[in-house]
């Protein structure tokens, strides 16, 4: 039968690693030109129309270039994340084998899946953390508030992102401005649960890699 070897995601975490910090710094520019964009929709009435072309050419010039960034950076951070998600949930499988356990396919892929991804992500997070303690823990012990905080601010995220595409229409105020004040109170939000799930990759590599078998076994074809 087809034995799995251990991944030892070290480098794949300093990967997930630069890409998180990029993004972070690419989510705090995101909401300075968020509350530079508010500013300059609080002074439209105040300037002149060189003087409102002049700040609206400077800010375009600024924004179009961190979008991209920033887009680039999430597309990192996902691919990366989806990455080290796969490999931590095949090395949970490797230390704890059982059939109740959610496949590492699952573990990534219901992000995906409407209403599944509310809750069964973050089961399978737990389920790779209590596999990954030493001694191991049952599958649905409780999970350390470390992955709760993680998850809240995830969903907590996700939500003010739609908040301001589900708001009613409102004559006193654009989409782009409602939006800009979501980016507003969005960015620390964002920030914080980026260190999060930082703190959550470390902690799940390093518990990995000091349970890892002494003699790893290579994914091959044996027999008993």
């Amino acid at each position: 039968m087809a034995v799995e070897r251990y991944h030892d995601l070290t480098a794949v975490r300093r990967l997930v690693g630069l890409a998180l910090l990029v993004m972070a710094g690419a989510e705090l520019a995101y909401g300075v030109s968020s509350w530079q964009y508010l500013s300059l929709a609080g002074d439209i009435a105040n300037l002149d129309d060189a003087a409102l072309n002049a700040r609206w050419d400077a800010y375009q010039a600024i924004e179009a270039p961190m979008l991209r960034i920033y887009h680039i950076a999430m597309i990192a951070c996902y691919v990366l994340g989806a990455t080290w998600t796969w490999g931590a949930a095949r090395n949970a499988a490797r230390l704890v084998p059982g059939p109740d356990r959610i496949s590492a396919a699952g573990a990534v892929g219901w992000y995906i899946v409407p209403i599944g991804n509310l809750f069964m992500p973050y089961r399978a997070m737990r389920q790779i953390f209590n596999s990954s303690t030493r001694p191991a823990r049952s599958l649905d012990a409780d999970a350390p508030a470390l992955l709760r905080w993680w998850w809240a601010l995830w969903l907590l995220v996700a939500a003010l992102a739609l908040v301001g595409l589900l708001l009613p229409p409102d004559p006193d105020t654009d989409m782009v401005t409602k939006m800009a004040l979501l980016d507003v109170v969005n960015t620390p939000l964002s920030i914080l649960g980026i260190w999060l799930w930082w703190q959550v990759v470390t902690v799940i590599t390093n518990l990995q890699k000091a349970a890892r078998p002494a003699a790893p076994i290579l994914s091959e074809e044996v027999t008993q």
